[in-house]
């Protein structure tokens, strides 16, 4: 098992730093930026772009567009420096929890992201959809909330 999690950590920092350097080759974002005050936490694939999330100057998305011939990044801000923890897709639905019960939510396969309220202020750390419906969040202090309709609402 401890071989496994080495190598598994292993792969996840060396996918981490090639998504950066695709990033750097594509956009005007500096290494001080991205290594020095910004930290990625999760990442996530869809159809046609990987995602990832962090703690950076005014939030960090990164979307990394894939094509046959071309890796294209884009940074995305959501106006406030939080750490972005965790990210999920399902279809054009994407999900990201952070700090201070950050929920956001997109239906456009996030080319545009909506603050949720859940009167949650604690920190949440992982978020993740079965399907469009049904999903989970994770936080701090075993906080834990589910729910059947969407993210519409959602239950301890």
């Amino acid at each position: 098992m401890k071989k496994f999690t080495i190598a598994f950590f292993s792969i996840f920092i060396q996918v981490s730093v090639a998504l950066a350097s695709f990033c750097f080759a594509r956009e005007p974002i500096t290494i001080n930026q991205l290594f020095y005050k910004d930290k990625l936490y999760s990442i996530c694939k869809t159809k046609d772009a990987i995602w990832a999330v962090g703690y950076g100057y005014e939030g960090l998305i990164l979307r990394f567009g894939v094509s046959d011939k071309f890796v294209n990044c884009k940074k995305i801000s959501i106006g406030k420096t939080v750490s972005l923890n965790s990210v999920s897709f399902v279809g054009e639905e994407g999900w990201i929890v952070g700090n201070d019960g950050i929920i956001l939510h997109s239906t456009n396969n996030g080319q545009s992201w909506n603050f949720i309220d859940v009167q949650e202020k604690s920190n949440l750390f992982k978020v993740y959809f079965l399907d469009k419906n049904k999903g989970f969040i994770m936080g701090e202090h075993m906080s834990f909330y589910q729910t059947d309709d969407g993210g519409k609402k959602w239950s301890k």
